[in-house]
């Protein structure tokens, strides 16, 4: 934890170069993004909702997310995933 006094303003430097940048999303009628792989499932909670963590394109793995299952817009990579785990299982 800091001291909010302790805090400096962003300053872009030549050594450290420009800061990472996001593509923006993809606009159809709303907002999407597009989705590299999933990476991994679990089921939450008491009504064992199944989520899935995915990895977006072009973003770094610390944007990574767990998304609802029905919220997954992605059959391609959820067939990859799929068919991975598996194979890994037998």
């Amino acid at each position: 934890m800091f001291h909010m006094d302790l805090l400096l303003p962003y300053k872009e430097t030549e050594q450290y170069g420009t800061p990472f940048t996001q593509p923006p999303p993809i606009i159809d009628s709303e907002e999407e993004y597009e989705i590299e792989n999933i990476l991994d499932a679990w089921q939450h909670s008491r009504r064992r909702k199944l989520q899935y963590l995915v990895y977006w394109k072009g973003y770094p793995h610390s944007d990574d997310s767990w998304i609802d299952y029905k919220d997954l817009h992605a059959p391609d990579a959820l067939a990859d995933f799929m068919l991975t785990n598996s194979a890994m299982a037998g």
